[in-house]
């Protein structure tokens, strides 16, 4: 990946992840890793993931990858909602995968081709214009934001 970076606003329990670049599949898994044991919660959080940037050739192989990611971690049991912005079928269809796999959970994972109308689904009490500054500047810096 060329980079993955996040921000975590604690008061309001959303993680912010913005992803760039060709898509390694278990660095990107290895990357979602680091941010949980970084924001170091047992609080369900919410997440919003900009994947706009993100090359990716959709795959079973690569959706199995990150439903049993999502399983085997308990990465489920942290999670409230998910809100993936998109802008390529690619991205779209190995979202929908995902998906499919882990709708025995009842979690609430949906997919966005703005990230205004994700983050108004989202409903968090963070206010929308600190959102879109926190995705601005992870888009701008060249290193990893951790958990604040």
């Amino acid at each position: 990946m060329k980079f993955v970076k996040y921000s975590y606003l604690k008061e309001h329990k959303l993680l912010v992840k913005v992803c760039k670049g060709e898509v390694v599949r278990r660095e990107l898994i290895k990357e979602f890793q680091q941010a949980f044991t970084d924001i170091n919660t047992d609080q369900p959080i919410c997440i919003l993931l900009d994947a706009r940037e993100v090359n990716i050739k959709a795959s079973i192989e690569g959706s199995k990858l990150y439903t049993d990611f999502f399983l085997n971690e308990n990465i489920y049991k942290l999670v409230n909602q998910v809100a993936i912005v998109t802008d390529t079928p690619n991205q779209v269809v190995q979202t929908m995968m995902f998906i499919e796999g882990v709708k025995h959970l009842n979690k609430s994972i949906k997919i966005f081709s703005s990230t205004d109308c994700a983050i108004n689904w989202l409903n968090t009490k963070t206010n929308i214009e600190n959102i879109i500054k926190t995705l601005e500047n992870l888009n701008q810096n060249d290193q990893h934001k951790k958990a604040s």
